[in-house]
């Protein structure tokens, strides 16, 4: 083999070697990369299904409320029934004070007038009673 023959096997195995290396590099950088990227979607991972969990815990949460939201809409509405009840019964309470006071402004009249006719008949026996002695 002649030297120019050794040289260029020489620069070919260099560069061979060298392509070598910087492939290798290569694939050491992608697998660190890798790595990497495993590393955060492992912890992704364990984020969301730690989110997965309190999205559980809150969804029961809300059902526990929503079940409770009902029964008190329930009674609610029962509430509203008797009070609509109460209010019937109040219409005809006030319907009959309203004829009780109505009774008592005539039985009221009624006294005032008789009062009057007493006082009336006293009077008049007064005045009799006056002109019999003045008829003495």
């Amino acid at each position: 083999m002649s030297n120019d023959q050794k040289i260029v096997i020489n620069q070919d195995k260099d560069s061979r070697e060298f392509n070598l290396a910087y492939h290798n590099t290569i694939l050491e950088n992608i697998s660190s990369q890798f790595k990497v990227f495993g590393e955060a979607q492992i912890a992704l991972t364990e984020k969301v299904d730690g989110i997965d969990e309190k999205l559980g815990a809150l969804t029961e949460k809300v059902n526990i409320i929503d079940a409770k939201l009902d029964v008190l809409t329930e009674r609610v509405n029962i509430l509203e029934q008797k009070v609509n009840i109460l209010i019937g019964r109040m219409d005809k309470v006030e319907g009959r004070l309203d004829g009780i006071e109505m009774e008592l402004k005539e039985i009221k009249e009624q006294l005032n007038i008789k009062v009057s006719v007493e006082e009336y008949n006293k009077l008049e026996q007064r005045v009799v009673h006056l002109e019999k002695l003045v008829a003495m």
